[in-house]
């Protein structure tokens, strides 16, 4: 999964939008881009012609779990 301004490309080639790149999680599991956008929730949501397949979701996770490692590090003086 890559980011590029805007865009989030995932190993699939599926894109979606991001503003500013910014992907968020909220305490209902539901993913958000920007600061209130959609990106993914569950069936029901706003993608839901266009879901993201378990892979996807995995990879998408896997991508923020390695940002908030590195956060992490930061935090504790770790380069």
């Amino acid at each position: 999964m890559k980011i590029v301004k805007d865009t989030v490309t995932f190993s699939t080639g599926k894109e979606r939008y991001a503003n500013c790149g910014i992907i968020g999680l909220a305490p209902d599991g539901e993913v958000t881009q920007g600061s209130d956008g959609g990106f993914w929730a569950r069936e029901e949501a706003e993608y839901r012609d266009d879901p993201l397949t378990p892979a996807e979701r995995l990879e998408l996770a896997d991508y923020m779990i390695e940002r908030w490692k590195m956060f992490r590090d930061s935090a504790l003086g770790a380069k």
